[in-house]
């Protein structure tokens, strides 16, 4: 899989605000987990040697670090995710196209954007490809 650094870029923080409206627009439920509970990957948390978090049964009162936030659609597609830090919250954002999933990752912090392109088949991601938004 081709991923290369993310570069600062001065598109980020107004694409961040851009997706965060439209995309949060379409969730009709939330959940909550300490860890990764919804992967973009079949056994991306097993690859990592992590175990695949349980979610909570309603919403923490006050996220901490290592807390994740799912957005979900009328489908039950994860569009946002959401993970707490220690250092703030690092946010998701997953545009679906029939059987392509675009994912917009802005990292904690600094106006960084990496796009991540995932094609599913049968359900699961079979391939995905990574880069960074252009510099401008």
């Amino acid at each position: 899989m081709l991923t290369p650094a993310p570069v600062p870029n001065r598109r980020a923080a107004a694409l961040q605000k851009k997706l965060r409206a439209a995309i949060e627009a379409r969730v009709v439920r939330w959940a909550w987990a300490k860890g990764e509970a919804w992967p973009n990957t079949p056994y991306e948390v097993e690859r990592l040697g992590l175990r695949r978090a349980k979610p909570f049964s309603r919403a923490p009162a006050r996220p901490v670090r290592g807390t994740v936030a799912v957005g979900l659609d009328s489908e039950d597609h994860v569009i946002v995710k959401r993970a707490h830090q220690t250092d703030g919250v690092a946010e998701a954002f997953f545009e679906r196209r029939g059987d392509v999933v675009d994912e917009h990752y802005f990292f904690v912090g600094e106006p960084r954007c990496t796009v991540r392109r995932y094609l599913y088949a049968r359900g699961y991601a079979a391939f995905s490809v990574s880069g960074a938004l252009p510099r401008r």
